[in-house]
Formats: C-alpha cells, structure tokens, sequence
C-alpha cells in the first residue's frame, strides 16, 4: 500500500531522474531530522549531567571550607603555648 507522499511523488515526478532526487532528498531530510532528535536527546542529557556535577561541587566547596575552618579553629586550640608567650612561673 502506497503512502500518501509516495502517492503524490508518483503523481507529480516528471522523469525517473527527477524523481530519484526527491526521494533522495526525502530520506537526507528525514535522516537530519533523525539526527537531530538524537543530538537534541544528548544535549539535554549532558545539560542535566553538568548542572548535577556543578551542584555537587559547591557542596564540596562549602564542606571543604567548614574542614578548613575546623583545621584552623584546632590549630589554635591545642593547649600548648608558644615560647615567645609562655611566661616562667612565678617561683623563677
């Protein structure tokens, strides 16, 4: 059973030569088409990928710079005094 563009091409083509190209251009254009649903398929893909990957690095980010602060905060609060700010005791 004909479709109905096949049925129109038939209708219309003047010559085989003339209606090989058409049919040539028929299958290009529905092969881009193709082609361009399958791009189109990958591109929201890797959008989606992207915008995951960036919001799992500012949640990296903020928890490094809390391990900083921490690491820092510690650094100070060991308990043990520098000898330039430790003063003798009294009975010296």
């Amino acid at each position: 059973m004909l479709a109905a563009n096949d049925l129109l091409l038939k209708l219309t083509c003047h010559g085989k030569a003339a209606c090989d190209r058409y049919i040539s251009m028929e299958k290009d254009i529905q092969t881009l088409q193709e082609q361009m649903a399958f791009l189109q398929k990958e591109v929201t893909q890797l959008s989606d990928e992207l915008y995951a990957q960036q919001k799992e690095m500012a949640a990296l980010r903020l928890e490094l710079l809390k391990l900083q602060q921490k690491w820092q905060a510690a650094q100070g609060d060991s308990g043990i005094l520098n000898p330039a700010e430790d003063t003798p005791p009294p009975h010296y």
